[in-house]
C-alpha cells in the first residue's frame, strides 16, 4: 500500500469515517462496457523516443456515506444527475493506462464536494497501488464543503479543508514536480485562478534547475482571448487565470473579487508565457476541449469532463 493511501485510511478509521456509499451496501458498481470518449494530441518535445500519457480531469466524484449528514446525501443524489458516470470514468482511464503502461494526470476537481465517500474513492484512485498516477493537480472543488454554499472562494475557504485533501493526494497538492521520460512535470494549485509568491518562486526554481522541457499541470487555464470570448459567450464570466481586469466589466463583484489576478499571479503569468521550457499546459475547470498557443513555445490544452486526451511527447 502507498504510503498516502495508508495515511488517509488510517484518518478515516481514526475518524470514524468508515461508513457505506450512499444508496449502496458496497463501492459503486463498475459498468464494465463504458467507454470513455477519447482526444488524441502529438507533440514534438525534441525527446527521440514517444512517450504517452492520459490527461483527465473534472470527473466530479458524486459519493455521500451514510456517516456524511443528510443534507450531504441529498446534495449527492442531486448533483450526480449532472456527473452520473464519475466512477466509470476512472475505472476506464485506471484500465487503459495498466493495459497500455500509460501514466495519469489529473489537473483537478475529482471530487464534487467533500464527503466521506468521495475522499475514500479518490484516495483509492490516486493512491492504489497498480495505478501509475503521474501528478494531480488540486481544483477548487476539491474545497468545496458544500456546492452552492455562497461562500467566497478563497485562501481562508481552502485552508479549511487543505490537509484533508492533502491527505486524500498522492502528491503535494500545492505544488509538486516530478521526472518522467526526460520530461519534467509540475502540477500547482492555481484552483481559485491565483498563485501564491512560494509557489511562483518553486517553479522558477524547478524549471532554472532542469534541462528539460516543462509540463505544466493546472486546474485553471491561463488567459487567451478566443477562451475569453468562448466562457463569457455563456458563462457570468470567464473561469481563466490572469485575465485583465479591463476584461472583467460585466463579471458581479464576487468574480471580481475572485478572478481579479494579485500581482504574483500576474507575475506568474507574465512568466510563464515568457519562459522557453515551459512548453504545454494540461487544464481543465472549464469544462470544453480546447487547445490554444499562448506564445511560439507554448501550448494549452484543456479536456472536459466526458473526454480524456492521449498526449504523446516526442
Amino acid at each position: 500500500m502507498k504510503k498516502k493511501s495508508f495515511a488517509f485510511l488510517l484518518t478515516i478509521v481514526l475518524l470514524g469515517m468508515t461508513g457505506l456509499f450512499y444508496g449502496c451496501t458496497e463501492e459503486p458498481e463498475i459498468d464494465e462496457n463504458y467507454v470513455m470518449a477519447s482526444l488524441e494530441t502529438r507533440i514534438d518535445l525534441g525527446l527521440g523516443e514517444e512517450f504517452t500519457v492520459l490527461h483527465t480531469s473534472d470527473t466530479h466524484l458524486t459519493l455521500a456515506s451514510l456517516q456524511d449528514t443528510a443534507s450531504i446525501r441529498k446534495l449527492a443524489k442531486g448533483r450526480k444527475t449532472y456527473f452520473n458516470n464519475a466512477v466509470n470514468k476512472l475505472a476506464y482511464v485506471s484500465k487503459l493506462s495498466r493495459e497500455k503502461q500509460y501514466p495519469i494526470v489529473h489537473s483537478g476537481d475529482l471530487i464534487d464536494f467533500i464527503s466521506v465517500a468521495n475522499l475514500q474513492y479518490a484516495n483509492s484512485f490516486l493512491c492504489k497501488e497498480g495505478n501509475d498516477i503521474l501528478a494531480f493537480a488540486a481544483g477548487n472543488h476539491e474545497y468545496c464543503q458544500y456546492v452552492g454554499d455562497g461562500r467566497d472562494e478563497d485562501a481562508a475557504y481552502r485552508n479549511e479543508s487543505l490537509d484533508t485533501i492533502q491527505n486524500m493526494s498522492v502528491n503535494d497538492c500545492r505544488f509538486f514536480a516530478t521526472e518522467r521520460n526526460g520530461v519534467t512535470f509540475i502540477s500547482i494549485d492555481n484552483s481559485y485562478h491565483q498563485f501564491e509568491e512560494e509557489q511562483l518562486e518553486a517553479l522558477k526554481n524547478t524549471v532554472k534547475g532542469t534541462s528539460n522541457p516543462v509540463v505544466l499541470l493546472m486546474h485553471a487555464p491561463l488567459y487567451e482571448e478566443s477562451l475569453y470570448t468562448l466562457m463569457t459567450s455563456y458563462a457570468d464570466s470567464a473561469y481563466l487565470m490572469a485575465v485583465p481586469e479591463e476584461k472583467m466589466t460585466a463579471y458581479t463583484p464576487n468574480r471580481i473579487r475572485e478572478q481579479k489576478a494579485s500581482e504574483t499571479t500576474q507575475n506568474a503569468y507574465d512568466y510563464i508565457v515568457s519562459e522557453p521550457k515551459i512548453r504545454v499546459i494540461l487544464a481543465g475547470h472549464i469544462h470544453q476541449n480546447t487547445e490554444v498557443r499562448l506564445s511560439e513555445t507554448l501550448v494549452q490544452y484543456t479536456v472536459d469532463p466526458d473526454h480524456f486526451r492521449k498526449v504523446t511527447f516526442y
